[in-house]
């Protein structure tokens, strides 16, 4: 099995020391990227990702200093992302070996790197991937990325004896992927809660819980469904009654919302 997760908003850097980092495998499309955002001014990445001036004027700054060789500025992905996701994955108290098998089964989905291994090193940067750039005959990141991520994983499949990928992303991001022609059977998990006697997804409660299910998924090796299913953290069991085989639902039935 493999896993996707979504990059977060906010980057912080703190370089590990004692892991075999990696490089990103797309880096040369993320240079045409970085070129396209350097021509924009404060103002034009301020309108354009809907920012403040203050954070534009931040990314401005990084997309100016770009260095992916600059060891100082570069941190792997697992550690970098601070979003609820990665925060219930607590990657820092990760074991060596847990980090070395994610290095394996997970993948991040992201706007500027297409796509991450959790120990790539990476420069603090902020592209979503649902961010409206036009590059040069792509009207979008969609279209700069989809053919690039789908060979990527159609490889990797072929290298490794994964068949499933369980997709623990947003839907912004996975919607990069071109599902006819990825060669893997996707199972998507929901993360329900009872809102007004309705059953509903809550966004923040669902990045968490896709943070801690990615951590079970890390710390017990979960490589079939069946383990998988047996997630029950934070309050959220397998809800077989509302499952298929490729949604698996996980409600909390522990808290109401009103």
């Amino acid at each position: 099995m493999l896993f996707l997760l979504s990059p977060s908003k906010k980057i912080v850097s703190k370089k590990q020391i004692n892991v075999n980092s990696t490089m990103p495998f797309f880096l040369d499309k993320s240079l045409v990227l970085i070129k396209e955002m350097q021509k924009k001014s404060i103002r034009e990445i301020s309108h354009l990702m809907k920012i403040s001036n203050n954070l534009a004027e931040l990314n401005y700054v990084r997309y100016r200093d770009w260095d992916i060789k600059n060891n100082n500025y570069l941190t792997e992905a697992f550690f970098s992302f601070n979003g609820s996701v990665y925060n219930c994955l607590d990657v820092d108290s990760l074991e060596l070996e847990d980090l070395e098998w994610a290095q394996k089964h997970f993948f991040i989905l992201s706007g500027l790197y297409g796509i991450l291994r959790p120990l790539d090193l990476i420069s603090p940067y902020r592209l979503e991937m649902g961010v409206g750039i036009e590059v040069n005959s792509d009207r979008n990141l969609y279209d700069f990325w989809r053919n690039d991520i789908v060979n990527y994983l159609n490889s990797y499949k072929k290298e490794n004896t994964f068949c499933s990928i369980v997709n623990l992303a947003s839907n912004e991001y996975f919607k990069v992927i071109d599902s006819k022609l990825l060669q893997f059977n996707v199972i998507h998990c929901a993360f329900e809660n009872l809102v007004k006697e309705k059953w509903k997804i809550i966004g923040v409660n669902a990045k968490r819980a896709r943070g801690f299910m990615s951590r079970y998924v890390i710390q017990n090796k979960i490589d079939n469904i069946d383990m998988l299913k047996k997630f029950n953290l934070d309050g959220y069991i397998f809800d077989d009654s509302v499952s298929t085989d490729n949604n698996l639902v996980f409600r909390n039935f522990s808290k109401k919302t009103n």
